[in-house]
């Protein structure tokens, strides 16, 4: 028996966690730690006045932070010069739920595209359209009815794309102007972003430099705890691309550039007792991604179980990894004759020790009952492999490695689009959708047909355990 369909104005709107005034950003998402920051001014300007008097050499560089579980915070970029692996995706969900664990966490946006940001902020509803929800969808039956037979004629017409047709009775999923209001939003919230937190550095008033007053965080109505923040991005980060690039035709003046992402973490870290800090980091090998990850700790490259991404693996093993310990080296055989005193006393010494690799976080694979099966098995035994090959050829980049149960090569996440498509439509990690967002939410639809809510729920709760056991690796670290 076939639903009856509900009319467009009987429809319950689904909207993403909060429907606010599309230029502002409601005031429980906001956290001030201005007084932390300003105590933490203030140690750094008598510390200045004291390093300041010695030489280079004497002087000591800023100490690491300790968050608020008395270990040192840990600074972790997920990277991977190739692009559409989930890089976002997985550190939203890791970030959510290292927070769930009692950690502080902040996020760094540092990817141009600024997806993570977008993702944060305060969202705009949008309706289900009324025949949308139709659960007895045609899709299957007008495939089924395609022949796929196409003529000599069809072949050389050239000049029209073939595509499918979309139903006029389909409503966009979000606004259009939603992406366009995300930089007043910022503005109207006095929240600084990643490009004006480093501006002062790059346009050589490195003594303005100070870490953020305020701080995004998840609305209250996100089934998370309140000790996630954001730093949000910026598309002009790039600008600093071409600072980077003077720093040896400009030693004295441009020192400060290669220190500065670093310095932004360290002090971040002390006004929000930070336990871990997650950078987003754009899919590219520039000399700003370069810098970015020098000033990490550790890297955590996202992979998908393909030929592509295992082909970015080699790459990256084989030519980025010892190419960045290059740079690396010139830049420590340098940096004594840049920078000043009183320079390295405010944190802006580049980072001697080389981040270590964490394993390859393998999604969006196929499985049957709990294993892999088919082509994706085989590209991760091929990864595998290569990280083999890797240990007996290239010992300098293998010491890097930090492994999990003696693996390099992680099968992580499936493939759960349906999650991933819920959780950008109602911007939550599906970390932390629980059963009652689930029960509470109208779920959009795909193909013609709702979702089956049970069993997305079970799914959401299989990716929750996932996530689990990688907090706790990150733990241990």
């Amino acid at each position: 028996m076939t639903p009856a369909k509900r009319s467009r104005r009987d429809s319950t709107p689904a909207v993403r966690p909060a429907n606010i005034a599309r230029d502002s950003i409601p005031a429980d998402m906001i956290k001030d730690v201005s007084k932390a920051t300003d105590d933490y001014l203030h140690c750094l300007k008598v510390r200045k006045k004291d390093q300041g008097r010695k030489t280079m050499k004497e002087a000591e560089p800023l100490p690491r932070t300790n968050g608020q579980n008395g270990k040192v915070c840990k600074i972790i970029a997920s990277y991977n010069f190739k692009g559409g692996v989930a890089k976002t995706t997985n550190t939203i969900n890791t970030a959510a739920s290292l927070a769930m664990k009692g950690y502080t966490t902040v996020v760094f946006d540092m990817d141009p595209q600024c997806n993570l940001t977008n993702f944060f902020l305060p969202p705009i509803a949008f309706e289900l359209d009324a025949d949308s929800t139709d659960q007895q969808s045609q899709a299957d039956e007008e495939a089924d009815s395609e022949t796929g037979e196409q003529t000599e004629q069809d072949l050389a017409e050239p000049a029209v794309i073939c595509q499918y047709d979309i139903k006029e009775d389909i409503s966009p999923a979000v606004d259009q102007a939603y992406l366009d209001r995300v930089a007043l939003r910022l503005a109207n919230a006095d929240i600084p972003d990643i490009y004006e937190l480093l501006r002062a550095p790059f346009t050589g008033s490195y003594g303005d430099a100070e870490p953020p007053k305020k701080l995004l965080k998840l609305p209250d109505d996100v089934s998370c705890p309140q000790n996630l923040y954001i730093i949000p991005g910026n598309p002009m980060i790039t600008d600093f691309e071409a600072n980077l690039n003077l720093v040896d035709a400009q030693a004295q003046t441009a020192a400060v550039y290669l220190g500065a992402f670093r310095q932004l973490f360290l002090s971040t870290a002390e006004v929000s007792k930070a336990d871990f800090i997650l950078v987003d980091v754009g899919p590219s090998m520039s000399t700003l991604n370069q810098t970015i990850l020098l000033s990490c700790d550790f890297l955590m490259p996202p992979v998908f179980a393909d030929f592509f991404s295992l082909s970015s693996m080699h790459t990256l093993l084989h030519q980025m990894i010892p190419k960045l310990q290059e740079h690396r080296d010139r830049i420590l055989e340098q940096e004594p004759r840049r920078l000043n005193a009183d320079q390295k006393a405010m944190g802006f010494g580049f980072k001697k020790t080389f981040p270590k690799v964490l394993p390859f976080i393998v999604t969006n694979f196929t499985f049957k009952r709990n294993h892999m099966h088919g082509p994706s098995a085989e590209w991760v035994l091929s990864m595998r492999a290569l990280v083999n090959d890797v240990e007996t050829s290239r010992p300098m980049v293998a010491n890097l490695f930090v492994k999990s149960n003696g693996e390099m090569v992680i099968p992580f996440i499936p493939n759960y689009g349906a999650l991933t498509q819920v959780s950008h439509v109602f911007g939550w990690p599906v970390v932390c959708m629980d059963k009652p967002f689930f029960k509470n939410h109208v779920i959009p639809v795909t193909g013609g047909r709702l979702y089956d809510k049970e069993s997305l729920w079970r799914r959401a709760l299989k990716y929750k355990s996932k996530y689990a056991t990688l907090v706790s690796f990150l733990s241990q670290l």
